[in-house]
């Protein structure tokens, strides 16, 4: 049982934001919020959760794509990303990675992973909150990884690697 808690621990949360959301969207808002959504940063704003609960910041200029999938979207609005599986960077240095979700070529906020040198690679479960709204239609999802201090010599994605999204908002 807890085995597949820690397996499926995406999944969960992923179902909990979706169904907080709803909730959230039913009882008008937050106490004392401004309008439906409440101000960025305010107490109970999806920025506070994510700031609480999130990552780290992905790299700027990741050297290796690692995983590349295209998601289609039928509204526009904020993406809640999800990533997970096993990732390796090899580096021509021994150096830190840091594995970051991309969005459409931009890092998604919280979805930052940093991996030790000479590790091996890592077991990876992270989620981030798009920055802005994207448009509906297809955007390019990326898992990717940054050697800090030194180039990339390769890289590769494994186990149950997979990522996926789930829009918020209008």
């Amino acid at each position: 049982m807890l085995e597949h808690a820690r397996r499926n621990a995406v999944a969960y949360l992923a179902l909990f934001v979706a169904l907080s959301g709803t909730s959230y969207a039913a009882t008008g808002g937050i106490p004392g919020g401004h309008g439906p959504r409440g101000p960025k940063d305010e107490p109970g704003s999806i920025e506070a959760v994510m700031s609480a609960f999130g990552g780290a910041a992905p790299s700027p200029t990741p050297d290796v794509d690692l995983l590349v999938t295209t998601l289609t979207t039928k509204t526009s609005g904020r993406l809640l990303v999800l990533a997970r599986g096993r990732y390796r960077e090899d580096c021509a240095a021994t150096s830190q990675v840091q594995l970051g979700v991309y969005v459409d070529g931009a890092g998604v906020p919280g979805s930052g992973f940093p991996v030790a040198p000479g590790s091996g690679g890592a077991e990876l479960s992270v989620w981030g909150l798009t920055a802005a709204s994207v448009p509906a239609g297809e955007h390019n999802v990326v898992v990717a990884g940054d050697c800090l201090g030194s180039d990339s010599v390769g890289g590769s994605a494994g186990g149950d690697a997979a990522v996926g999204a789930i829009v918020l908002g209008r």
